[in-house]
């Protein structure tokens, strides 16, 4: 009677996916010993040595050959951190923002606009400039070629009416009332909507 040498199944290499989130990670086994033919089945669903298509986390392979006999392996594939762009995600036109990813940005053209009438980016440093009123996707793409995408929204510089000119006498006070916006900084210290005593004629902005 021969008995068959132990059926041994291990890992001989993987690969992890280069982005978070994405599932292309791959393993290969070997597998010894064992009474011919064996079968392979993997957690993950394949049925080769090889398997590809991994997402994070642990992937078992167990080897089933002629005689009954199983034997496992495990392979843990793990992935970087997601891409994370932090920054202001609105601006008003004429005015920037800066963007900033964690990690490290491709050489050429790490940052883009889907729509530069609305806003353009700098291509390596990430600042916004609003153009024009409206919402374009700003995408940061890193040293191996994953992406992440925000929105940002480019708000309209508001349309402010400072009043009409008029004329008061000596010693009499007077309001000034802009409209159009949500807040008024008045030059001379004047408040918005507040009576004052103006001590000459003169031009408030």
């Amino acid at each position: 009677i021969t008995e068959p040498a132990e059926l041994n199944v291990a890992i001989l290499s993987q690969s992890n996916p280069l982005c978070a989130l994405s599932c292309d990670g791959s393993a290969t086994a070997i597998v010894t010993g064992g009474t011919a033919p064996t079968t392979y089945a993997w957690t993950s669903g394949g049925t080769s040595l090889a398997e590809s298509g991994l997402c994070a986390g642990t992937h078992t392979i167990t080897g089933t050959d002629a005689n009954g006999c199983v034997a496992t392996d495990e392979v843990v594939v793990t992935v970087r951190p997601a891409l994370v762009i932090t920054g202001t995600l609105d601006v008003c036109v004429g005015s920037t923002t800066d963007l900033d990813g964690n990690s490290t940005p491709a050489t050429s053209n790490a940052w883009t606009s889907s729509s530069v009438s609305i806003a353009t980016v700098d291509p390596a440093s990430g600042v916004v400039t609003g153009i024009s009123a409206g919402t374009t996707t700003i995408t940061y793409t890193d040293d191996l070629g994953c992406t992440k995408s925000v929105d940002v929204t480019v708000n309209a510089l508001p349309s402010v009416n400072a009043g009409v000119d008029f004329s008061i006498c000596a010693g009499s006070t007077a309001t000034l009332a802009a409209t159009g916006a949500v807040s008024y900084v008045w030059d001379n210290g004047v408040t918005n909507g507040t009576a004052f005593t103006p001590t000459s004629t003169a031009t408030y902005t």
